[in-house]
């Protein structure tokens, strides 16, 4: 072997990084570490112009977006402001490579609580639960935000490739618009009421069962011959009860009582339709008195049947 060759040999062995020679002895604990960008999410809402009556506009005062890790601990919050309906909402977020679970909940805050407010690095998502802090008197008189959910499982996020994913979210809120007609106009006041016991959510959107009732309430006064009242209330699923009445206030009476689902299943199914809970979010409800209170019509976005007076 040549002089000239031992020492180019030995020039390019002191040439080679520490961390290069490592590798090559197959040490990996020394290697570089390939990197990953911030995984950006884009925030999407639920809409679906083929369907009527899925909601109008809402408000988002922030946007809460909670990571897992592949079996399902907490491992990251990114929180950020106001989203504009209907737009993209891009959200970046670092994060190591590996397999992650995004949970996405909208108006964190008073009305809702901060899911992480007992909730602790590590913990199971099954322990995470977001709450309605309805007040102490179980009596909701005034409109809730808008609350949102959305879910994205099982996401892989590779190092050196661009890792951007979207969430679409649906609302958790539902908008029910109330109106009364066929009654003699006077200058009493009516209430609407429903109630619930829907007020807590898990990471996956499933309702809590065993909560405590509270009761949503609107009162209203006659206007061109007709009382009408709008509210918003948490999620309505096919397979829940909701007992609605609407009451004269002054004499206590109650002029018509129902499950408020099954006036809403009623209406579409009589006219050979599906009561669409996943897609739609708003409902006009029309209550109709003929010659006497026993002579109902209820109506629904526009469908109809007629209904019976029932007790509650």
């Amino acid at each position: 072997m040549s002089k000239l060759y031992l020492i180019s040999l030995l020039i390019l062995t002191l040439a080679v990084p520490t961390v290069l020679q490592s590798c090559i002895k197959e040490n990996l604990d020394d290697c570089p570490v390939e990197e990953v960008h911030a995984v950006r999410l884009v925030v999407v809402t639920h809409d679906d112009e083929a369907l009527s009556c899925t909601r109008g506009t809402q408000t988002i005062e922030n946007v809460y977006i909670y990571v897992f890790d592949d079996e399902y601990r907490y491992y990251k919050l990114w929180s950020g402001g106001a989203y504009t309906y209907g737009q993209p909402y891009q959200a970046d977020i670092d994060l190591d490579p590996g397999t992650y679970q995004f949970v996405v909940w909208t108006n964190q805050g008073d009305t809702y609580n901060n899911a992480l407010a007992t909730y602790g690095f590590d913990d199971p998502a099954d322990q995470m639960i977001v709450s309605f802090n309805y007040p102490s008197d179980g009596i909701v008189t005034y409109d809730l935000p808008d609350l949102h959910h959305g879910m994205l499982q099982d996401v892989r996020v590779v190092p050196n490739e661009e890792n951007q994913f979207t969430i679409t979210i649906k609302p958790d809120t539902y908008r029910l618009n109330f109106t009364v007609e066929g009654l003699t106009p006077d200058s009493n006041h009516y209430s609407f009421s429903i109630t619930d016991n829907n007020s807590h959510y898990t990471y996956d959107n499933t309702i809590v069962e065993g909560m405590d009732e509270f009761t949503y309430l609107r009162t209203t006064t006659f206007t061109n011959g007709q009382l009408s009242a709008s509210m918003n209330v948490l999620r309505l699923t096919g397979d829940r009860s909701l007992q609605f009445s609407f009451s004269n206030i002054l004499t206590g009476e109650i002029l018509y009582s129902d499950n408020l689902i099954a006036m809403i299943q009623n209406a579409y199914t009589g006219a050979g339709l599906l009561a669409d809970f996943e897609n739609i979010f708003e409902y006009d409800i029309q209550i109709r008195f003929g010659s006497s209170l026993l002579d109902v019509t209820i109506s629904v976005n526009g469908w109809g049947y007629s209904g019976n007076e029932t007790e509650l």
